[in-house]
């Protein structure tokens, strides 16, 4: 390693100084190639009566597209909605944003394929070798109107 470098931290919950530096190095590499929406993280929660979160997504709006990178629904309340009434909120706010694609991934044996799907989803891409032979997908939904 050079000597002017210290070693390389691994962490598993990155600071937010972390994230915010490594999102702000990305966007000023983007915005130095001609791109010139950043790269902005978003949270929806849903919480009950008791401020106890039930349900929630997150993800990123970039470059002309929205990511959700999770969602979840606890498990004694799904299939009431929530998880559609969550990924509406996310195409509104994707659209306020411009956006023109939505993106996102599951794994096959999470069984959100059907959902997704009604919810506009096609399967972009299948890539096969994870853990017990599952599958990643990767699910795009266009937000043009």
């Amino acid at each position: 390693m050079r000597e002017d470098l210290h070693e390389i931290e691994f962490t598993t919950n990155p600071s937010l100084e972390v994230l915010a530096t490594l999102t702000k190095g990305i966007n000023d590499d983007s915005n130095e190639s001609g791109i010139h929406s950043d790269v902005e993280p978003f949270g929806l929660v849903l919480r009950d009566k008791n401020e106890k979160i039930i349900a929630g997504a997150s993800g990123f709006v970039l470059y002309g597209g929205i990511y959700t990178a999770q969602l979840w629904v606890d498990k004694l309340l799904r299939g009431k909605g929530l998880g559609r009434m969550l990924m509406g909120k996310v195409h509104d706010y994707a659209r306020s944003k411009g956006c023109l694609i939505s993106t996102l991934r599951t794994m096959s044996f999470q069984r959100a394929l059907k959902f997704y799907e009604k919810l506009g989803y096609y399967v972009e891409y299948k890539q096969e070798g994870y853990e017990n032979g599952h599958a990643c997908l990767y699910l795009v939904k266009n937000l043009k109107k």
